[in-house]
């Protein structure tokens, strides 16, 4: 019985599997002792105990639990890296009863395999039923018949309403627990709604921009909300929250650049609306938008303006984390100006005004900030202590921009230590996150920061050949990353060239320059691995020459065959991307540059016969 169990449950990952009351108490000690095996497959399963918390108190702990959970990966030979499985073992999970297909949904999002686990006192045995599988996903809404066109739509409404609320009243975490399991629902109610109720779409569509903010959901933008807010009948309110929002989304994007006029008109656009409604607090949001697109728009006086104004006008209101918000703001425009002093200062005042007021935010904010100062020093209250605290926060608040943000600075902040490798789990952490979506952009200061790592660990080459993957990025890199992820960068390059000299820095970069971006992430995560293990030895720059997978084997059985990308992949049944990335790691791992090079290392190493 318990070999079976653990059998079945290994392969539910990611699923749901659901331990609840009603089995034959003598049964207890095999079930207990399954449940021990099956965890003791995995390497520290987490754990959330859901006691005296109701049905979305205990949903909001277990996704929020779900995003902590610590990035784990293995690297054996011969094979690339691999994400192990991850378990979160939820206790007293009867309290979830009505909440088991959101868990399943956002178990199979994260990757997680969650073990809800009810647990039933009888004369001092567990009781367990056991559901050996996962847990139904329930349907989506049924498309509404004409009769009743607006009853569904109205409902996700009335939800991501309720939500906002949440969050007027700064209670992000419910209003997580909220929309979380609505989100995309919501999001096709949009359209449908927009046929019968426009007004209505229009009001659901911008309720649903926060979330679309943390989860860094970028399609959300698109005609249709475009659509919704140039509409006469739209609210004020909504338009104005709309367009901020809609400002602040595409700032974030890949293409920011290309979509400064745009980001610009969306401002101009929530100002004046917020101008026209004459309500002092109106201004606020739009205020500071115009101090967070600072980045993108490179506009230092419009965010200074706008810092100084949003800063009086929540003194005059009384409204703390409103203050701290743009202290923050403050602080930002002098460290542009090269007031590092004084930016310091401000910025841990607004640091310490937005713990008093419980701001969260405000408090990731001014972490980030200090973080990236020169004057703030790892080991000072702003330094990694703060940093520390920011990503805390950020992964409570399930806000996956701002952990990304924190979880750079971090492994900034180590890599200034005399001890660089203990940048190693933030970056690891890091590369989990990102490499879940489909936003190459976000690899970029992965690739960076390990190249950083591997000049200061004295593996050049290895840096060299990072540095010839992001050489197709140089604009990216010059125009719109952070200074001092940009001095990180040149520094990292000018030390591995000196200890390469530039002959040799040159012939590895070139190497670099047939990798994607993708593919030199996961080499900058593997070699990170691979230094970061106890006991490593130094890294190696290419793996061993016969340390080829079974299908690198065939692809290069096809290549040195004469066969093009596009004949491989039809002949193996995969995408002409999957044999492009399998192209590269073989050159990589046979230490060649070309098809040639490649079929006589093939021979050498006995992968093919010689001719």
């Amino acid at each position: 019985m318990a070999d079976r169990l653990v059998a079945v449950l290994a392969r539910l990952s990611p699923g749901v599997v659901c331990v609840s009351g009603g089995a034959a108490g003598d049964r207890s000690a095999v079930v207990e002792g399954a449940l021990q095996r099956l965890t003791g497959q995995y390497r520290e399963p987490s754990h959330v105990d859901l006691t005296t918390l109701d049905a979305d108190q205990a949903l909001a702990r277990v996704l929020t639990a779900m995003r902590r959970l610590p990035a784990r990966r293995t690297s054996a030979p011969g094979r690339s890296s691999m994400w192990e499985p991850e378990l979160l073992v939820a206790d007293h999970a009867e309290n979830l009863a009505g909440r088991e297909a959101q868990v399943s949904a956002a178990a199979e999002r994260e990757g997680v395999a969650v073990l809800a686990v009810s647990r039933h006192r009888l004369s001092g045995g567990l009781l367990a039923s056991l559901s050996l599988g996962p847990v139904e996903q329930q349907p989506p809404p049924r498309a509404p018949a004409e009769h009743d066109a607006a009853v569904g739509p109205e409902r996700y409404a009335a939800i991501a309403r309720q939500a906002a609320l949440h969050r007027s009243s700064g209670d992000d975490l419910s209003a997580i627990a909220v929309l979380a399991s609505t989100y995309d629902a919501a999001r096709g109610a949009v359209h449908e709604l927009e046929a019968v109720n426009p007004p209505m779409a229009a009001r659901l569509a911008v309720d649903l921009l926060p979330e679309a903010d943390r989860r860094g959901d970028e399609d959300i933008i698109g005609d249709v909300l475009y659509r919704l807010l140039n509409r006469a009948d739209t609210p004020l309110e909504v338009k104005l929250d709309g367009f901020t929002w809609l400002a602040l989304i595409e700032s974030f994007t890949p293409d920011a650049v290309q979509r400064v006029p745009r980001i610009q008109k969306n401002l101009n656009a929530g100002v004046a609306i917020a101008e026209a409604l004459g309500r002092p607090e109106d201004l606020l949001f739009p205020r500071l938008a115009e101090v967070l697109t600072l980045g993108v728009l490179r506009d230092y006086d419009r965010a200074g303006r706008s810092a100084a104004d949003g800063l009086a006008i929540a003194a005059r209101l009384g409204l703390e984390g409103w203050r701290a918000r743009f202290e923050f703001g403050v602080a930002t425009i002098r460290h542009v100006l090269g007031d590092h002093k004084g930016a310091t200062d401000i910025a841990m005042s607004a640091w310490q005004r937005a713990e008093n007021a419980r701001d969260q935010k405000a408090m990731i904010y001014s972490a980030l900030l200090l973080g990236r100062l020169p004057s703030t020093r790892p080991d000072s209250p702003g330094g990694l202590p703060a940093l520390r605290r920011a990503l805390s926060l950020a992964r409570e608040l399930g806000d996956r921009r701002l952990e990304s943000f924190t979880l750079v600075l971090l492994a900034v902040q180590a890599l200034s230590t005399a001890d660089p490798l203990s940048s190693a789990p933030w970056l690891i952490a890091r590369y989990r996150l990102v490499a879940r979506n489909r936003n190459g952009n976000a690899l970029v200061p992965h690739v960076l920061l390990t190249l950083r790592l591997a000049a200061r660990m004295g593996h050049p080459r290895v840096a060299a050949r990072l540095h010839g993957s992001l050489l197709q990025w140089n604009e990216l890199i010059l125009g719109a990353l952070p200074s001092v992820l940009q001095t990180q960068y040149y520094e990292a390059v000018a030390m591995a060239s000196a200890s390469l000299g530039e002959a040799e820095f040159g012939r590895c970069a070139e190497e670099g320059t047939y990798l994607s971006l993708e593919s030199a992430a996961a080499e900058a995560v593997d070699y990170v691995l691979r230094i970061a293990s106890p006991g490593a030895a130094a890294a190696p720059t290419s793996s061993p020459p016969g340390d080829l997978t079974a299908r690198e084997r065939d692809v290069l059985r096809l290549l040195v065959s004469g066969h093009r990308n596009k004949e491989i992949a039809e002949r193996l049944v995969l995408s002409p991307k999957t044999v492009m990335h399998h192209t590269s790691a073989i050159y990589r791992k046979l230490g060649v540059r070309g098809r040639a090079e490649a079929a006589v290392a093939a021979v050498r190493v006995g992968i093919i016969p010689p001719p």
